[in-house]
Order: C-alpha cells, then structure tokens, then sequence
C-alpha cells in the first residue's frame, strides 16, 4: 500500500466517517478530508 491512497483505492467508497476512522485507527493512518464538518466530527468522536 502506498502512502497516499483514496478510500476508493482501499475499498471505503461507500463507508461511513466512523468506519473510516477506525481503518485509520487501526492501521495507523492520517485522514486530510475537504468536509466542512470534518472538525465537528472528530471533536465528537473524541468525547465519546
């Protein structure tokens, strides 16, 4: 795998933020995201 690849090289095209967060979590990877929500998210996700 290359070090930057698109949910639709790995497979994620049509998954949800929590489960892109866990690939990242789990495989140790950084999300840039263009979602003006994407702040939001990830301070939710933080508290939970």
């Amino acid at each position: 795998m290359s070090a930057k690849s698109t949910r639709n090289d790995l497979g994620l095209t049509a998954a949800d933020d929590v489960t892109i967060f866990e690939y990242a979590d789990r495989e140790d990877r950084v999300i840039v995201s263009a979602d003006t929500d994407f702040g939001t998210i990830l301070a939710m996700r933080n508290t939970a």
